[in-house]
């Protein structure tokens, strides 16, 4: 069963069970680690693996090698922003839903059809996500793609999911957000299975992947989960067709990843001197304000789960723990720890 609508989801919950029940999960009862491909940081080392026939790989050199090392222990390890390129501390897993979706990797890219899965390995580079998982030229190609996402501490396991269509790329900004540490656990073992290769390394993976979705599931079904995203959007307060609420969008639907104020006015077709001017005007506040203020709020909705440590929550939102304390305090008057108590006594 393929969905061939791209159209944004509407109701997660009953989406996500479909995907599982009657895609993902009898996809890989099937094929396994037939319909996986793991990302290499060489053209030659990803050829190096089983791969299947459906799955193709063309060359493509960078525009700039040189890397933006990114210091601390937030998600992204390096960066290339000629190249939309970047590199995490932990691995992250594509499912192509449908379509076919292009992911440039380093030097190569992988033409991955629906109803496969692609691993891309911590310290790889990989597409930043903000432009279409798609090659030019882009006319007529679409794709649907549902992410699983690692973290630092391996403290929770997240899915959301991201759709391209020619020129046009959707982050969903929906996150179902699962802290059980053996379900996060069992993805990082499954990880570390495919990338040691021990023996019989194939047999263990398919079912602990297998292992993975069904708990996972599980989860989504019992409502153990948290979930942020686009119920989380403020109606909006400009007209429809203006780019700064365009903008503000955006923002919102990418608050986990590093915005800068050049990448957020590239996607609304303006220049940064312009766009921060317009900004300020049509909303009171400069653009750094505007990120921080969104940041702080998502990050004390988190905190009404009491089991959304400051930890997960700052890698939830794009926020360094070190930075974290002092803006939550300045903001809401109080400290994250102090907040997350006071809410508990309620």
């Amino acid at each position: 069963m393929n969905r061939s609508s791209f159209s944004p989801i509407t109701d997660f919950d009953a989406e996500i069970i479909l995907c599982f029940e009657h895609q993902m999960i009898p996809v890989w009862e099937s094929y396994g680690m037939d319909h996986l491909a793991v990302s290499k940081p060489t053209l030659r080392e990803f050829r190096e693996q089983p791969l299947s026939d459906q799955i193709s790989i063309s060359g493509k050199k960078r525009t700039k090698k040189k890397a933006v090392v990114h210091k601390g222990k937030g998600r992204i390890a390096r960066s290339w922003p000629e190249d939309d390129q970047e590199a995490l501390h932990y691995p992250t897993l594509a499912y192509v839903r449908s379509g076919e979706a292009e992911f440039r990797l380093g030097d190569y890219v992988v033409h991955c059809p629906q109803q496969h899965f692609l691993l891309l390995s911590a310290g790889v580079p990989q597409p930043t996500g903000f432009q279409p998982y798609l090659e030019s030229p882009r006319r007529g190609k679409k794709c649907e793609i549902w992410w699983f996402h690692a973290s630092v501490s391996h403290a929770f396991i997240a899915l959301s999911v991201s759709y391209s269509q020619e020129e046009q790329q959707i982050n969903s900004g929906h996150f179902y957000v699962i802290t059980d540490q053996r379900i996060s656990q069992l993805f990082h073992i499954f990880v570390q299975e495919i990338t040691e290769k021990s023996e019989g390394y194939v047999k263990t993976a398919n079912g602990l992947f297998l292992l993975f979705l069904q708990m996972f599931l599980r989860e989504i079904k019992q409502g153990n989960f948290h979930t942020r995203g686009t119920e989380a959007l403020r109606k909006p307060t400009l007209p429809s067709n203006s780019p700064i609420e365009s903008a503000r969008l955006y923002v919102q639907k990418n608050l986990k990843h590093p915005l800068t104020i050049d990448m957020v006015a590239r996607s609304v077709f303006m220049g940064r001197t312009s766009f921060a001017t317009r900004f300020h005007k049509e909303t009171g506040q400069t653009f750094l304000d505007y990120l921080t203020e969104r940041r702080l709020e998502e990050a004390k909705q988190y905190l009404l789960h009491e089991t959304c440590s400051i930890e997960v929550v700052c890698e939830l939102v794009g926020l360094k723990r070190t930075q974290f304390h002092q803006l939550f305090k300045r903001r809401f008057g109080m400290t994250p720890k102090e907040f997350h108590r006071q809410d508990k006594k309620v």
